[in-house]
């Protein structure tokens, strides 16, 4: 390390020194170069806690401690919505809206998924989310054979794209929220997803939730994942 010259060290009004300061003009030289080998044994130590709490977080990321931890402040700890609730038509706004993170794992988190599911079989849909249902938070739920009874339900909370792969597909989709029987407007067109992709969420208990989903259950995931974005919808 570079040291610091004396007469810059001078110059300075003061220099933290201990969670105190020291009057650098009103020192002697000994005094001075004393206080510059103490300042940059602090500067050296800041450096190290500083490399130290990168590596922790690193370390955090890669064995997954950190998954769920970012957009805390934006949370919900409280689920507010009213039963019986119906699919939100295009264009009403809550479509792009900002979607909270679920922070409470209870009996209302449980009911909605349990709405939700009824409303999406109703509709004949195999997927839904909740903003679909103008109940802005980051759940989705889906059944690849989108009928009760076969297939298996999941309800994921807060859920993450970890990646996805190189090879696409374009397929044809439509959207419950894009379509209306009474006027016998249905929507659909082609989209182009990725084939497989790793996702991390939780369950409605809170647990964790880690797959990876290729072919028709990825592209639901994505779809209904999209709804969870701010302002991505399907012909987005």
């Amino acid at each position: 390390m570079r040291q610091l010259p004396l007469q810059h060290i001078r110059q300075l009004c003061c220099v933290p020194f201990r969670g105190g300061h020291l009057n650098a003009t009103s020192a002697s030289s000994g005094n001075a170069y004393s206080m510059h080998r103490n300042f940059a044994r602090q500067a050296n130590l800041r450096s190290t806690v500083a490399q130290a709490r990168k590596s922790l977080m690193l370390r955090e990321l890669a064995s997954g401690k950190a998954d769920m931890k970012e957009d805390d402040d934006d949370a919900v700890s409280k689920l507010e919505w009213e039963s019986p609730l119906d699919i939100v038509r295009y264009p009403d706004p809550r479509l792009r809206a900002k979607n909270a993170r679920i922070a409470v794992f209870d009996e209302s988190l449980k009911q909605l998924a349990a709405e939700m599911f009824a409303i999406m079989y109703r509709d004949e849909g195999v997927g839904l989310a909740a903003p679909q249902v103008g109940v802005n938070v980051r759940l989705m739920v889906y059944n690849p054979e989108g009928e009760k009874g076969k297939g298996r339900e999941w309800i994921l909370v807060n859920p993450r794209l970890i990646s996805s792969g190189k090879g696409t597909e374009s397929m044809e989709e439509g959207c419950l929220s894009f379509q209306d029987a009474s006027i016998d407007l249905y929507i659909r067109g082609d989209v182009s997803r990725p084939n497989t992709v790793k996702i991390k969420a939780q369950d409605e208990t809170g647990a964790k939730v880690s797959l990876s989903l290729t072919d028709w259950q990825a592209r639901i995931f994505q779809h209904e994942y999209d709804h969870l974005q701010v302002g991505s919808l399907m012909f987005s």
